[in-house]
């Protein structure tokens, strides 16, 4: 049932050079991100990660890639975007690590070929943070393929943000922002399968202040979707700049995220 529900709820098919594309534009963005602190710590209660092999899905900016370096695991990733790509293998050089960049490849999860890479549980550890990647039930499939000892999935649950609310009243776009991600059904796919995920959540009540240059991008993706250009960027930024309050530009809202962790080698 799970199955046949993920197929269904694919609104559209992904157009992957757009997203590329929107990613290149935004990766100078997302490569100053800083690692999350929950990841590591929740992984490594399950399994231990010293010198074991990984593969981070969606790896952006490179900022796992670094700390999953630090402990001397072999990396190795996918990355649709060639400038995030760039960005991760600079921020790599530069903390010394040891990788061969030919294992961070420029692609598509949807692209890859398990078989043809000969990947059939090639990773001790799989690795998606708030990734897009498992858009079907093939490409979950693959990770499920892919991985030796563990995978680990984060996604968001709920997230509200005052300031996109009310730039969506402005400009007469539906909001999406109260929404309910896929990891929950990801987990009762898992069950299926005859696994036990370990699933845990975080709720974050949030003030900013924003930079208006910094989260600009973010704001007109989600407003007007991969294919915006510098017109809407304007028009985004004017917007912006008319609710600056005493030289600041503030938000608030909740985040609800989800973090996932199958231990694969038990099995019902």
């Amino acid at each position: 049932m799970i199955k046949y529900w993920m197929e269904e709820i694919r609104a559209k098919e992904i157009n992957l050079e757009e997203s590329r594309v929107m990613w290149n534009k935004r990766a100078e963005e997302f490569s100053g991100f800083e690692a999350d602190k929950i990841p590591l710590p929740f992984i490594q209660k399950k399994m231990s990660l010293e010198e074991k092999s990984v593969i981070d899905i969606d790896f952006g900016g490179g900022r796992y890639l670094a700390e999953f370096a630090k402990l001397g695991m072999e990396l190795y990733g996918i990355e649709l975007s060639d400038n995030m790509r760039e960005h991760a293998i600079q921020k790599l050089k530069k903390q010394g690590a040891s990788f061969d960049p030919d294992n961070l490849k420029r692609c598509s999860w949807e692209d890859i070929d398990v078989e043809k890479e000969q990947w059939h549980q090639k990773f001790d550890l799989v690795f998606l943070s708030f990734s897009p990647a498992i858009s079907s039930y093939r490409e979950w499939e693959k990770v499920l393929t892919v991985a030796r000892e563990g995978i680990y999935i984060s996604s968001h649950i709920l997230r509200t943000d005052s300031l996109l609310e009310d730039l969506c009243e402005e400009f007469h776009v539906v909001s999406d922002q109260s929404f309910i991600g896929k990891l929950v059904p990801l987990f009762n796919l898992f069950v299926e399968k005859g696994y036990f995920p370990d699933i845990e959540f975080t709720m974050e009540e949030f003030e900013r202040e924003l930079q208006l240059e910094e989260v600009l991008p973010r704001y007109t993706h989600r407003l007007f979707g991969e294919d915006h250009g510098e017109e809407q960027k304007a028009l985004v930024r004017e917007a912006m700049n008319k609710r600056i309050r005493n030289g600041k530009l503030l938000t608030e809202g909740k985040e609800v995220n989800g973090y996932l962790f199958v231990d694969i080698r038990k099995k019902r």
